[in-house]
Parts: structure tokens; C-alpha cells; sequence
């Protein structure tokens, strides 16, 4: 059996989990910002609309 602690904890954790997981809803494309040492990195990665 789980306490009721327990339970309003994993609603808490799975809610707080759902602001990280957001998306680029609708686009297809991949953004990504990151370092490469000393530079500033900005890809966008568009996969084509059909695979021929």
C-alpha cells in the first residue's frame, strides 16, 4: 500500500516533470544551442518533408 505522502509526491514529481519535457509542437525541425569550447553554437537540423 502506498501512504498518501508518497502519492502526492509522485503527482508532484510527474507534474514538474511535464515543464521540462516541452517541445516544438507542430514543427518538424530540431534546434539546438550548445558550446564548443571557446564558440557559440546554433543548429537547426530541417529533415526533408519526403524521404524519396
Amino acid at each position: 500500500m502506498t501512504s498518501p505522502a508518497r502519492l502526492l509526491l509522485t503527482l508532484l514529481t510527474a507534474l514538474a516533470m511535464q515543464a521540462l519535457a516541452l517541445a516544438h509542437v507542430g514543427s518538424p525541425d530540431v534546434f539546438l544551442e550548445a558550446s564548443a569550447g571557446p564558440y557559440r553554437l546554433l543548429v537547426t537540423v530541417r529533415p526533408p518533408l519526403a524521404i524519396p
